[in-house]
């Protein structure tokens, strides 16, 4: 069996790695061709990591006339026996079969897969014509390849577990919209409860409140539900203002973190001339009570303080803040020619396991946004930058050590010991 991939995008480049690990042939295809090459260089460096983890399986974006079209396509141009799976989380694939015909919608299903391989849940559901046999088939096939696949009995919109998370997201934006509670009050409640990492909140932020929105549109014109609390609530306060979650500068339900210098303790003294040291607060031994989730996960800091040998440990006011709401940065280095910054965040995805950059204007403060220049190790710990040959290394717990070049570019693994957690290196 092989399996295309009809995206790019980072959950279908999570499926196509499982499949890979697995020893099926894959095929991506996006019309982007960079999105392309990024997603063979993931696979190339993540499928050994995949290889107890994750058919045609498409997704392209949540838009229904789009799916629709994409199907079409995909009978066109498919095998005769191929499977086509839509990984769509809300519509139900008979909703994308207008366009073909009879004989090709009994091998057409959903297939939704969570976020392989961290949680390898996968949902299979019927067109309403699909063989029996084949989705049997299909979840076999899965768990062979280390997913855990759940058959819908029946058709659903949003299968077995989104049709109840839709519940919980609808519920926590009425709850925000009334003014009943915050969004840092609401997940650390969340969290406290259920004893959960992440809450309602925050996980809208990272799936995009934009995304929320469209998933909810459809629950809204398939049951009659009203929107003035929901969707309507989420395009008056957030979507309107550019505020999308995470990947939006603007944040979304959680503001983002500013590029600007804030002092750590209050100071009316400005940064002298002369020679200042720059460190890294982790935040894991800041004081929990009173804060909200953002704040827990996204504590770490760049600091920078005087070495003037004059001032006290404990009686210091000279502390300023150069980055600050970073999840758990942990190496840094510097270039003084350009006067940039780098350091490696091996926080929670997507804003750590990172290698980052910040350029400092003439008084050492950051002259623009921090920018990721690479990511997708496992667990990026060391950090050493070599200016001469413009390239940069980073080793992590997996056992890796990559190379960078100063831009990010032509990331690659220069050794590979499984057996091995580098922490550091340097440069002799």
């Amino acid at each position: 069996m092989d399996m295309i991939e009809h995206d790019a995008g980072y959950l279908p480049l999570l499926k196509a790695t499982c499949w890979c690990s697995t020893g099926y042939n894959v095929v991506i295809r996006d019309i982007n061709q960079k999105q392309c090459d990024e997603a063979l260089q993931y696979i190339s460096e993540n499928v050994a990591a995949f290889a107890i983890k994750a058919t045609t399986g498409r997704s392209s974006g949540t838009i229904l006339e789009l799916k629709i079209d994409t199907f079409a396509e995909l009978e066109r141009l498919a095998p005769k026996d191929c499977i086509l799976a839509s990984n769509s989380s809300s519509y139900k694939s008979s909703e994308m079969i207008v366009k073909v015909n009879d004989d090709t919608k009994t091998r057409i299903l959903n297939c939704h897969y969570m976020m392989p391989p961290v949680n390898r849940v996968v949902e299979l559901m019927t067109d309403g014509h699909t063989f029996p046999e084949l989705i049997q088939w299909l979840s076999d096939r899965h768990a062979e390849a280390g997913l855990s696949p759940y058959i819908a009995v029946k058709e659903s919109t949003g299968f077995i577990f989104n049709r109840i998370w839709a519940a919980i997201k609808r519920e926590c934006l009425m709850v925000l919209a009334e003014g009943v509670s915050t969004p840092e009050q609401l997940d650390k409640a969340w969290m406290e409860i259920l004893g959960c990492s992440f809450g309602p909140c925050m996980s809208m932020d990272s799936v995009g409140l934009d995304t929320v929105a469209l998933i909810e549109k459809h629950y809204i014109k398939e049951r009659g539900l009203g929107s003035e609390f929901t969707v309507d609530y989420l395009q008056e306060q957030y979507l309107d203002h550019g505020k999308l979650g995470m990947k939006s500068d603007k944040g979304g339900l959680y503001p983002r973190s500013q590029s600007v210098v804030v002092p750590a303790v209050p100071t009316t003294a400005a940064p002298g001339p002369e020679k200042r040291l720059v460190v890294l607060d982790m935040g894991l031994g800041q004081p929990l009570a009173g804060k909200g989730p953002a704040e827990i996960v996204y504590s770490g800091r760049l600091l920078e303080v005087s070495l003037d040998g004059k001032t006290q440990p404990l009686d210091r006011e000279d502390i300023c803040t150069i980055a600050d709401k970073l999840p758990e940065c942990i190496d840094l280095d510097y270039v003084e020619a350009s006067n940039t910054l780098y350091w490696t965040d091996r926080g929670e995805v997507p804003f750590g396991n990172c290698l980052y950059k910040a350029q400092l204007d003439d008084q050492g403060r950051m002259a623009e946004k921090p920018q990721i220049l690479a990511q997708n190790y496992n667990e990026a710990i060391g950090l050493k930058v070599d200016a001469e040959n413009d390239v940069i290394y980073v080793t992590d717990l997996g056992g890796s050590i990559w190379r960078c070049g100063m831009d990010g570019s032509d990331k690659r693994k220069v050794l590979d010991e499984q057996t091995s957690c580098f922490t550091g290196l340097t440069l002799v």
